[in-house]
């Protein structure tokens, strides 16, 4: 299905707001200081003045979509016929290490379902775009997933929960998958693991505990790029789900397969 609207201005409107998101975070990054949202996730002043930017610029050149923000999620949101969906700071914990892996990421949802997203990473100055019905890009290149078809082949990243106490399903999958593939990597952001796999940088990607404003962009690219995303038990992925596996399609049903069989997934998903 493609989405409608006035998908250029939409776009054009998103792509900004993240590249002003961007120099606000490059402005903050000698003094800001951090508090913890909870158990290992940290918050800065930095996601916050990022946030307010997009959302004044989204506002302020579309002031009828609904906006729902990771800084302030109680809105409502995704029961919106459109609304925007937006991680200012997406690998928070990377950028107050100073380790150069994060993104800003801006998805829209209509009905429900992403139809537009941005994923823009400040400091290698890309932007990946994707619109349902039109494609995928990387600045205003088209791109597309990779065509390996052999897990033993693939180049896999991944995504941890914030608090992995407890957890050995994650642990197990990481194992299972590292042993099946040709390499694993966990960069701690997961729309460039998104943006990424739409590139054809990487094959495949799982992650556990996200939540919309993590993948709502990442999701409108890989599958626009001619990816596959679904839950890790194969059914159809929407943001509502926890987990979700993506991939170029090809390899999709052997990483299902390696989780099954590991063990390497909690049914965070629902029935």
């Amino acid at each position: 299905m493609s989405m409608t609207g006035d998908w250029k201005l939409w776009l054009d409107v998103a792509r900004e707001a993240a590249r002003q998101a961007a120099e606000v975070l490059q402005r903050w990054r000698a003094h800001f200081s951090v508090r913890e949202k909870a158990f290992n996730d940290l918050v800065t002043e930095a996601d916050l003045a990022a946030q307010e930017t997009i959302r004044r610029i989204l506002y302020n050149r579309l002031p009828d979509i609904a906006f729902l923000g990771e800084e302030s999620p109680a809105t409502p949101g995704l029961a919106s016929e459109l609304c925007w969906v937006v991680d200012p700071l997406d690998g928070t914990t990377n950028y107050v290490h100073g380790l150069p892996c994060y993104a800003i990421s801006i998805g829209l949802i209509q009905h429900g379902m992403p139809v537009l997203g941005v994923i823009h990473d400040p400091l290698r100055q890309e932007t990946f775009s994707a619109v349902r019905g039109q494609g995928a890009w990387l600045d205003d290149i088209p791109i597309r997933v990779s065509n390996c078809h052999h897990l033993q082949d693939a180049l896999l990243v991944t995504g941890f929960p914030t608090d992995c106490r407890g957890k050995e399903y994650v642990f197990a999958a990481w194992r299972a998958l590292a042993l099946r593939s040709q390499a694993v990597r966990r960069i701690g952001c997961t729309s460039l693991n998104l943006a990424w796999l739409a590139a054809g940088r990487a094959d495949g990607c799982w992650s556990y505990e996200i939540h919309p404003w993590d993948v709502c962009a990442g999701i409108c690219l890989v599958e626009q790029a001619g990816g596959r995303v679904s839950t890790p038990d194969g059914r159809p992925y929407t943001l509502d789900h926890r987990d979700f596996v993506a991939s170029n399609g090809c390899i999709h049903d052997a990483i299902l397969e390696v989780l099954r069989e590991c063990g390497g997934w909690h049914n965070n998903n629902g029935a």
